[in-house]
């Protein structure tokens, strides 16, 4: 029953020496943020955000609806940057 190699997996609680976990403690959890994490990273978004597209120009080009018409997108200033990051 099981897999071929459900024998040779480590236990939890018996003590076998490829649980390095256990013996670590809370060090060796989570090890490098391997795991999943939640962090709060909107202000390093909104930051880069604001440098990359303040007081920038986005795209500038002719438009084919009117010929010789120069179309700008300009980006003032990030006002508000919401959602999950």
């Amino acid at each position: 029953a099981g897999s071929p190699d459900a024998a040779k997996m480590a236990k939890f609680g018996e003590g076998d020496p490829r649980w390095k976990v256990q013996e670590m403690g809370q060090g060796g959890r989570n090890v490098n943020n391997w795991h999943w994490t939640e962090a709060d990273i909107m202000p390093l978004f909104k930051g880069k955000f604001e440098e990359v597209l303040d007081d920038k120009m986005i795209l500038e080009g002719v438009t084919d609806a009117v010929p010789g018409l120069v179309a700008q997108l300009h980006c003032w200033k990030l006002d508000k940057c919401t959602g999950e990051a």
